[in-house]
């Protein structure tokens, strides 16, 4: 099975690499678009924002009996409450970074990295309703309340045995973060530039608007450009809209996979996140 699985990788990659090839236009434009996204979008905001937010994990002191109440609700450790704050601003895939950091440097536990993983995995909100205009502002709202609570009811549920109180004084150097935070800027370039040639390379051979739906959800920004191009009806345009959001992409998967680095989290993570998904895709549907 593993054996035809390589073949199938090795048979897909010659393929994707011939299509490179011949279609070197489409492939040198969509590189130069993926750059320019990076260097004037991406690099301006989630660069800064890494530094910031892993100075403040190590810096940052919630008062205690604030920090000790709500690990105790909850069911956290260590740090988890200024971890949670950053990723409700911040959003998916640097929330992640911020979990794995806090792991590494022992301010939360391994059971506490897995519960913030699976439950706290969302989108950036001012990202979502800057782009997203082909929808009303109730609707947006619904998707981003349904995701919220289902957000709050995983902090419920899921057990964390391990959530008494840790506590570490390690603290990286400013240098160090600097350092860090551009070896994922350009972890990130790397995956936008596989995903954005990838896109434009299907797009030339793919015709049936049916197909393209799929497209939406190999990378968040094309797949909004696609929803918003397509004359559908409303209540699928929220469906599928609301799951996208939710999902977020095989793009930033690709790059959350890459933070975790262990596959058997990042299989119960991906799975929780496609259950997810469908909730707050029906949900939504119900509200609107």
């Amino acid at each position: 099975m593993k054996k035809k699985i390589t073949i199938s990788k090795n048979i897909t990659f010659i393929i994707l690499l011939f299509l490179i090839i011949i279609n070197r236009k489409t492939t040198t434009n969509a590189i130069t678009i993926g750059i320019n996204l990076w260097i004037y979008q991406l690099l301006p905001s989630i660069f800064p924002t890494l530094i910031i937010g892993k100075t403040l994990i190590s810096n940052l002191n919630i008062p205690s009996i604030i920090m000790d109440a709500f690990n105790h609700l909850f069911k956290f450790n260590g740090n988890s409450l200024i971890l949670i704050l950053l990723a409700l601003i911040v959003g998916s895939p640097t929330s992640q970074i911020f979990f794995k950091d806090a792991l590494i440097h022992h301010k939360i536990s391994y059971q506490n990295y897995r519960k913030l993983l699976i439950s706290t995995s969302i989108i950036n909100p001012l990202f979502f309703w800057n782009i997203v205009t082909y929808l009303d502002n109730k609707t947006k709202v619904a998707i981003l309340i349904t995701n919220y609570l289902i957000t709050i009811i995983l902090w419920l549920t899921i057990k964390n045995d391990n959530y008494h109180s840790l506590k570490s004084s390690s603290r990286d150097s400013f240098l160090n973060n600097i350092t860090d935070s551009f070896k994922v800027m350009l972890n990130i370039l790397s995956i936008i530039l596989f995903f954005n040639v990838l896109i434009n390379i299907i797009t030339i051979y793919l015709k049936s608007n049916l197909l393209k739906i799929f497209l939406t959800n190999l990378e968040i920004t094309n797949g909004y450009v696609f929803l918003s191009n397509f004359s559908l009806n409303y209540h699928l345009l929220v469906i599928l809209t609301a799951f996208l959001t939710t999902f977020m992409g095989l793009c930033i998967n690709y790059q959350i996979k890459s933070i975790i680095n262990d596959n058997t989290l990042y299989n119960t993570y991906i799975k929780f996140t496609l259950v997810r998904g469908t909730i707050v895709a029906l949900t939504s549907y119900v509200f609107t």
